[in-house]
């Protein structure tokens, strides 16, 4: 095993085994703002993963314990408490690495044309705009979309509407409104 697979094994089992009962002690309610604060982040990219994967915990099952345990765990490192934070998160919780890769790799544009929604379509084109831009957010899990679009496209007549009405009822089982 190389290091990296070691320092990742144990940030797995020291996340798992010792911050529960510190995380138990503490309300639950950790917002972006205060993961960025508390764990020293300083970079762009690292205020868009914390507000992602807050926005995720209704989409992603396990983020909801997972964020605290991983909260707790991280601020006792001494160098770049964040980095690990990130890490344990992404390892405790594989599925938020799909929607990450999964939101990284959706494309307004080729949902368009795939749905074939003309330029003078343009209610459809910003339903499609906002069902991106809020799955490129966490609001919406981006795989739920990426699934619409790709079965949307399958069809051979009403893309659009079979696409809107997949994405809304997704949306509504998570109580997301979608306009």
């Amino acid at each position: 095993m190389t290091l990296t697979r070691y320092v990742v094994a144990f940030c797995v089992a020291a996340c798992s085994l010792g911050a529960e009962e510190a995380s138990a002690a503490r309300p639950v309610d950790l917002n972006a703002g205060t993961i960025q604060a508390a764990l020293r982040a300083s970079r762009m990219e690292d205020g868009g993963f914390t507000s992602f994967a807050v926005n995720m915990k209704p989409w992603v099952p396990g983020l909801t314990t997972s964020i605290p345990i991983c909260f707790d765990w991280a601020r006792t490192r001494p160098h770049r408490p964040f980095q690990y934070f990130k890490k344990a998160l992404m390892t405790r919780v594989p599925q938020l690495k799909t929607e990450l890769n999964a939101a990284a790799a959706l494309d307004a544009t080729k949902i368009k044309d795939d749905l074939g929604l003309k330029p003078t379509e343009t209610q459809g084109r910003a339903f499609v705009d906002t069902t991106v831009r809020l799955a490129k957010a966490g609001t919406l899990a981006p795989t739920v979309v990426n699934d619409a679009a790709v079965s949307a496209k399958a069809s051979f007549w009403g893309k659009y509407d079979k696409f809107h009405k997949a994405v809304l009822a997704a949306a509504t089982e998570h109580g997301v409104t979608v306009e």
